[in-house]
């Protein structure tokens, strides 16, 4: 015991030792403060935090009651902890994850809270003056009262959260996202709204207690429906300005989607023609994202943006902004225009490269099934990884139930347990197909219905010869998965 006492005294000298040398040449003092611990649990901090280097740490259950002035703690996790009447100044947050943290009346001026995730966190009575909240995901959260001055929102996205008692005019609030927003009290932006993803279908929707601003003398805002009213000069506005994504967003809004996809259409000529795919992907996702756009109608519009780059020239500076942003806009528009759920299922065998006609079975089983009308897959890509032995790879979108009975009854097959007709049956997404049909007569019902069971019985035989198969090849898997939920690509 003496001795490891000892050892540890020695490595503790030999590291202040290290420190002392390194602070005689006067750099990167803030780096060199050991005083400061990375992860702290349930302190108050009394004492200013200036110029501090606290990069990637990690607060639990503190509180904040002393000024944050110029230091950087981009990257750091804060959960449970309050920020109460201090000065929060040119500080850098960025890329850190908030949960569940109250900022209570404080001056949040020049600091930079860009791609942050914050989930639970409240916002009460605070100045926000040059802020930056570029990319941050605001989860169930509340913004209550206070300023919002020359700070900017763009590309953010609010899902479920609340706002009230705020004038939300002068700041960049473009092409961020409304999600299941509420409002109360709450002033609009006049000029901004038609470039706000679900902007305008929350103003034409809502009756939230909502006005948009305007600066007439005494006059500071105007009623929705005045708003609604300026719609026709907007239009004209945008087309004569050929601002395709705002004038789109309007026609989306208005529920004139065939208008809306010709208004796209010569938006993605235009931007292929000056070679702005980044404009052009911010106007994939408008059509996407928006719900009377279906998903036939997205593959077209990339359909027509492969046809148009196909006929372009490019230079290396238009090559590099292509590369950047052509696979968002695929993923966007064909792989997973809804946001839905994605699948990541891998099936590690026992397959080696000498018994590949039984690996050549199960991958044409497993993308046969995939295919099967009544799984309803908005898309799915299977690959092998050799790494004797063979790993099957997996990745499917559609909705979180399919996919979740899709996992049950591959698992199920690979293990070699009973899969029912009424197994597969469950899969179906009852709801949908019964909307489908409702518009068609008896006779066609009773075709379709027959159809579907003779495929049904079709894949319960192929389910009962490949487990066959596979324990007569005393095949073994074992399989790891990961289901995302409301997958989606975020932009910038």
């Amino acid at each position: 015991m003496i001795k490891l006492q000892t050892k540890n005294e020695e490595i503790l000298k030999k590291f202040e030792t290290a420190v002392e040398n390194l602070k005689k040449y006067n750099q990167g003092n803030t780096l060199l403060d050991t005083s400061f611990p990375r992860y702290t649990i349930g302190k108050q901090y009394i004492e200013p935090f200036n110029k501090l280097r606290i990069q990637n740490s990690d607060f639990q259950s503190c509180q904040f009651l002393a000024p944050i002035i110029r230091t950087n703690a981009s990257g750091s996790r804060l959960e449970k902890c309050t920020f109460d009447t201090i000065n929060l100044e040119n500080s850098n947050l960025q890329f850190s994850s908030l949960h569940d943290c109250i900022f209570n009346s404080c001056n949040i001026s020049g600091s930079n809270f860009s791609n942050c995730f914050m989930e639970e966190v409240v916002f009460d009575n605070n100045s926000f003056m040059g802020s930056n909240f570029l990319r941050t995901q605001f989860k169930n959260c509340k913004i209550l009262g206070g300023k919002m001055l020359s700070s900017s929102l763009e590309f953010a996205e609010f899902q479920n959260t609340y706002f009230e008692n705020l004038r939300l005019a002068n700041l960049s609030i473009e092409y961020s996202e409304f999600n299941h927003v509420r409002m109360n009290y709450v002033v609009l932006p006049f000029s901004q709204l038609p470039f706000v993803f679900g902007g305008l279908d929350y103003v034409i929707s809502t009756k939230d207690n909502i006005s948009i601003s305007a600066n007439m003398g005494e006059i500071r805002s105007i009623s929705v429906d005045e708003y609604i009213g300026c719609f026709e000069d907007w239009k004209i506005f945008f087309y004569n300005t050929e601002l395709y994504f705002p004038l789109a967003n309007i026609l989306l809004a208005q529920g004139k989607k065939e208008e809306a996809l010709e208004v796209i259409l010569s938006g993605i000529l235009m931007m292929i023609n000056h070679s702005d795919y980044r404009m052009l992907k911010y106007l994939c996702k408008l059509a996407a994202s928006h719900q009377s756009v279906s998903k036939t109608e997205c593959k077209m519009l990339y359909s027509r943006i492969n046809e148009l780059i196909s006929l372009t020239v490019q230079d290396s500076a238009q090559q590099y902004s292509y590369e950047i942003h052509m696979n968002d806009i695929k993923n966007i528009l064909v792989e997973n225009p809804k946001a839905e759920s994605r699948l990541y299922l891998s099936i590690q065998t026992n397959i080696l490269s000498d018994n590949q006609q039984i690996l050549y079975r199960l991958v044409s089983f497993l993308e046969n099934i995939l295919d099967y009308s009544i799984f309803d897959l908005t898309t799915k890509t299977i690959c092998i990884r050799h790494d004797s032995p063979y790993e099957i790879i997996i990745i499917a979108i559609g909705t979180i139930t399919i996919l979740n009975k899709i996992l049950e009854t591959m698992s199920n097959i690979l293990k070699n347990v009973r899969v029912t007709a009424d197994d597969i049956i469950t899969i179906r997404d009852i709801k949908k197909n019964r909307a489908e049909n409702d518009d068609l007569d008896n006779r066609l019902k009773k075709a379709a219905l027959q159809k579907e069971e003779l495929e049904i019985k079709k894949l319960m035989l192929e389910i009962e010869q490949l487990q066959n198969e596979l324990k007569q090849s005393n095949v073994q898997t074992t399989i790891t998965h990961n289901i995302k939920e409301n997958d989606k690509i975020y932009i910038a």
